[in-house]
């Protein structure tokens, strides 16, 4: 099954000036609106909701909703205040997955980077590592970060391989805490493993997201120490920190 709009039509990027402050992306710049249909904020607290497509529903797309929802949450609080998140996904008006966490916006600054900065990054490092680079979703939250969607000329040979190679595909994305997401699909587009990491969720430095494909083998870091792939069940999530 594909990944939804794995090119994604991103949104035209908007800005939101208050007095005092610089000209900055709202929280929903460059987000899916299917994933991110409403942000709302009160009482230290924000609520995202977002609609899933049921033809859609897999683990793959729904790692990739909880990575934007969440994404634009965090971007919301850093600019209200807020203490607490809520992401919600509907499916056909129905409440399929409600999801509170702490957030903790301080030292949420990191070092700007473009959309041609990742691409040229991992163009350089997909020639070095035989992989493809099929798209670079781009958010500009957070001085920049983004979706990198991969597809290796051998996908058993790619995840065989040491972790660095993620790291190194991420480039300027795996400064300290910063988010990202990085899928790997196949020749048809299918996802077949998806790494991502959310800055501020959870009140610490972050939260980490993922999902494999049946069949999906190799080692990924964890933490910083190796953790074997084959030992996750099939759809389940994991917490991948990319790490030198």
């Amino acid at each position: 099954m594909r990944l939804f709009i794995l090119v994604a039509a991103l949104l035209t990027v908007g800005v939101i000036v208050s007095a005092g402050s610089a000209i900055r992306p709202n929280a929903t710049s460059g987000i899916d609106r299917t994933a991110v249909a409403s942000v709302k904020s009160s009482n230290e607290r924000v609520v995202v909701r977002g609609e899933q497509r049921a033809a859609l529903s897999n683990g793959g797309y729904d790692t990739r909703i909880e990575w934007q929802q969440k994404l634009a949450a965090v971007a919301e609080a850093q600019q209200t205040g807020a203490k607490e998140i809520v992401t919600k996904v509907f499916e056909n008006g129905k409440l399929v997955s409600d999801q509170l966490d702490w957030v903790n916006t301080d030292n949420l600054d990191f070092t700007p980077v473009t959309r041609d900065e990742i691409v040229a990054n991992a163009t350089l490092v997909g020639h070095q590592v035989d992989v493809e680079l099929v798209a670079v979703n781009y958010v500009p939250l957070f001085g920049g970060t983004a979706e990198i969607v991969i597809q290796p000329d051998n996908e058993a040979k790619f995840l065989a391989t040491s972790g660095q190679s993620f790291y190194r595909l991420l480039g300027p994305l795996a400064e300290g805490s910063r988010p990202y997401l990085l899928t790997v699909v196949d020749g048809t587009g299918a996802p077949r493993l998806i790494m991502g990491f959310v800055t501020g969720v959870g009140g610490g430095d972050g939260q980490g997201m993922g999902w494999r494909a049946d069949g999906v083998r190799g080692p990924m870091l964890t933490s910083g120490s190796a953790e074997i792939l084959p030992a996750i069940p099939p759809n389940a999530r994991v917490v991948p920190r990319p790490t030198k």
